[in-house]
C-alpha cells in the first residue's frame, strides 16, 4: 500500500480550509447591497415641476399659477372659437383667417387642458383683436374663476372695462384687485393712476395711487409718473423733487435733467 506523507496531508487540509473560508466570504459579500443616494434622488425629483395636464392636481402652468384642485364651474361664456366682429372691426382677410385658426387651435387645446392659464389669456387677446370685447371679458373672467389670485387677468379686465366696455366701477375694481394680488408690480399702480386721471378726472387719487406704490417699491417709472402728474397740475417743486428721484435710480435717463432745468427756470 501507498504510504501517505503526513506533511502532505496537513498542507492539503490547510488548503481545503482556506478555500472554504474564501468561498463563504464571497457568498456573504454577494448578499450585501451597495447603498445608493436615494435621498438625493428623491429631493431632485421633488424639484422637477409637473408638466401641465399630466398631473391636474398639482401641475403648474407657464404663468406660475397652481392648477386648481377644487371643483370649478364649466366655462359658459361666448364659444371659444366663435368669431364675432365687433363694432368698427376691420382687417385684411389673411389676418382674419389666421386669427380664426388661432381660436380653433385654442379651443382644441383647452378641451384637453381646461386649466391652461396662458391659453385662456390668449383667447381673450384674440377676441379683443376682433373687437369682441364681451368675448374677451368672458375669457379673462374665467381665468379668475380658475386662478382667483392671478393679477394679470385683473389688470386686463381693468383695461377692458375702462377703455372698451366703459364701466368705470368695474374698471376701478379690477385695477385695485390687480394691485392686491401683486403689490410689487409698478405698472399696476400706473394703470390705476392713469385711470383716475383720464377717466375720473381725479388727480388727487391718481397721485395717492402712485405714492402708495412708492411705499412698496422704489421704481423709476413710478417716480417718473408722479413727477409728470405734479408737472401737469403746475406743482413745479414736487415735479422737480420726483424727477430728481428718477435720476438717482437711472442717472442717464434721457430728457430728465433737461426737464428739471426747464422747470427750475
Amino acid at each position: 500500500m501507498f504510504k501517505i506523507n503526513k506533511n502532505i496531508l496537513i498542507v492539503s487540509a490547510v488548503v481545503i480550509v482556506l478555500a472554504i473560508i474564501i468561498a463563504v466570504n464571497f457568498v456573504l459579500k454577494s448578499d450585501i447591497s451597495v447603498p445608493t443616494n436615494n435621498t438625493n434622488s428623491a429631493d431632485n425629483s421633488q424639484n422637477i415641476p409637473d408638466i401641465p395636464g399630466e398631473n391636474s392636481n398639482s401641475s403648474s402652468n407657464i404663468s406660475g399659477q397652481e392648477t386648481p384642485t377644487r371643483e370649478v364651474p364649466t366655462y359658459s361664456g361666448r364659444p371659444i372659437n366663435e368669431v364675432f366682429f365687433g363694432t368698427g372691426f376691420s382687417a385684411p382677410q389673411n389676418i382674419i383667417a389666421k386669427k380664426t385658426e388661432d381660436l380653433n387651435d385654442l379651443k382644441d387645446a383647452l378641451e384637453k387642458d381646461q386649466f391652461n392659464f396662458n391659453d385662456w389669456i390668449a383667447v381673450g387677446v384674440t377676441k379683443k383683436f376682433f373687437n369682441d370685447y364681451e368675448g374677451a371679458r368672458d375669457a379673462w373672467e374665467y381665468v379668475i374663476v380658475l386662478y382667483p389670485n392671478d393679477a394679470l387677468a385683473f389688470e386686463n379686465l381693468g383695461n377692458l372695462y375702462a377703455l372698451y366696455l366703459h364701466d368705470n366701477s368695474k374698471a376701478e375694481y379690477n385695477y385695485k384687485k390687480a394691485i392686491e394680488k401683486n403689490s410689487l408690480e409698478p405698472s399696476f399702480y400706473i394703470a390705476l393712476s392713469d385711470f383716475y386721471r383720464n377717466f375720473l378726472n381725479n388727480n388727487s387719487k391718481a397721485i395717492d395711487t402712485i405714492l402708495s406704490g412708492l411705499e412698496k417699491i422704489k421704481d423709476a417709472n413710478l417716480f417718473l409718473s408722479i413727477a409728470g402728474l405734479y408737472r401737469d397740475i403746475g406743482d413745479k417743486p414736487n415735479a422737480i423733487k420726483y424727477y430728481e428721484e428718477v435720476l438717482k435710480i437711472s442717472p442717464n435717463h434721457s430728457g430728465i435733467q433737461e426737464e428739471i432745468n426747464r422747470l427750475s427756470n
